[in-house]
C-alpha cells in the first residue's frame, strides 16, 4: 500500500494530528501487531470494531480525532485468546483481564505496553495501582436471544451481575483513594456486591457474569452483551461476521468483517458523516516514554507502586 506511517504532524480531514497523537497511535499499532500475530499463529478470529472498523473503512487508518483501537472476538475465540496471550506475550507487553489483574472488569480485556503510561480521563486518580500502560481493547461477542422478552430478561440478569462487579471495583477504588467521594449512583452497585460477596469471590462473580452472557441456544444474533447490554444498535446478525476481509489501516492491514457496511450502518447510521467527540472514552494521561509504575511513583510515592 502507498500510505506509510510517520510521526510527523499532519492535517487529516481538517483536523491537526499532532506528533504526540502519532506517538500514541504507534504504540497502539505495535500492540495490534502482537494481537494479530497471536491470532494468526493460533487460528483465532478477531475483527476491527467500533471506531477502528469505521477508521479502516472511511480513513484507511485511525479516525483523525480518535485515540484508541477496539477489537471484537467471538466468545469461544476470546476464551482461547485469554488463555494463550499471557503465555505468548513477553515484556513490555502485558495481557490484562480479571484473572491477570485483580481489580479489573470481566467486560473486556486489554493488551498493554508496560513501558508506557496510558490512562483514560477519570481513571488516573481512582484506580488501584495496577498496569496502566497504553492499551488496545478486546471485547467478546456473544450470541443473544432473538425473542425480545427473552433478550430483555437476560439483559436484566446480566446487568445485576454487572452492578455487583461495579460495586466491587468502586470499593477497591475507595481503598486506594481515601478521599474519593462515592456518588449516590454507586450505591446500588455496592449493595448488590456486598450481598453477592457473602456467597462468592470477585473472580467467581466474573465467571458467572461471562457464563450468563454466553447464550448458545440460538446463533442468529451477536451482541456486546458484556459491555453494552440491551442496546439494540450493538446487536448484529451473526452472519455478518462469517467472513473476514483485510483492509488497509495506516501502513498495515487489519481483519474486518466482510459485511462491514451492514455492521457500521446498523451501529452509526450514515457512517460517512464525520462526528467528532463520539468516542466512549478519551485518553487523559499519555506518556509514551515513561513506564506506568514510574508515573505512579512520581505522583503517589512508593506505597502505591
Amino acid at each position: 500500500m502507498d500510505r506509510s506511517f510517520t510521526l510527523d504532524e499532519e492535517v487529516r480531514c481538517d483536523f491537526i494530528v499532532t506528533k504526540e497523537r502519532k506517538e500514541l497511535w504507534s504504540i497502539q499499532l505495535d500492540l495490534f501487531d502482537q494481537l494479530d500475530r497471536i491470532c494468526k499463529e493460533n487460528n483465532i478470529r478477531y475483527y476491527a470494531a467500533g471506531g477502528s472498523l469505521l477508521g479502516a473503512v472511511r480513513h484507511q487508518g485511525f479516525i483523525p480525532w480518535d485515540d484508541d483501537m477496539d477489537f471484537f472476538m467471538p466468545f469461544d475465540d476470546y476464551k482461547r485468546f485469554c488463555e494463550i496471550a499471557p503465555k505468548q506475550l513477553k515484556s513490555p507487553y502485558f495481557f490484562q483481564d480479571y484473572k491477570t489483574t485483580k481489580d479489573c472488569t470481566p467486560r473486556f480485556a486489554r493488551l498493554r505496553n508496560s513501558d508506557t503510561t496510558g490512562c483514560t480521563i477519570g481513571e488516573y486518580d481512582v484506580i488501584p495501582p495496577h498496569n496502566v500502560g497504553i492499551f488496545i481493547d478486546i471485547f467478546p461477542l456473544f450470541y443473544v436471544p432473538t425473542n425480545k422478552n427473552a433478550y430483555k430478561l437476560r439483559s436484566f440478569m446480566i446487568k445485576i451481575l454487572g452492578l455487583a462487579n461495579g460495586g466491587y471495583m468502586v470499593l477497591q477504588r475507595k481503598k486506594y483513594n481515601k478521599t474519593l467521594h462515592l456518588k449516590d449512583s454507586f450505591r446500588p452497585h455496592i449493595i448488590v456486591w456486598r450481598f453477592l460477596s457473602l456467597f462468592m469471590s470477585h473472580e467467581k462473580c466474573c465467571e458467572h457474569f461471562l457464563n450468563l452472557c454466553d447464550y448458545q441456544k440460538e446463533k442468529e444474533l451477536l451482541g456486546l452483551s458484556s459491555f453494552l447490554t440491551g442496546k439494540q444498535k450493538y446487536v448484529w446478525k451473526a452472519e455478518w461476521f462469517d467472513d473476514v476481509v483485510r483492509l488497509p489501516f495506516e501502513d498495515r492491514y487489519i481483519d474486518c468483517p466482510k459485511h462491514y457496511h451492514e455492521i457500521l450502518e446498523h451501529q452509526f447510521g450514515n457512517y460517512m458523516i464525520f462526528v467528532r467527540g463520539a468516542a466512549i472514552h478519551t485518553m487523559g494521561t499519555v506518556d509514551v516514554n515513561t513506564p506506568y509504575w514510574i508515573t505512579f511513583q512520581e505522583r503517589y510515592g512508593n506505597n502505591h507502586c
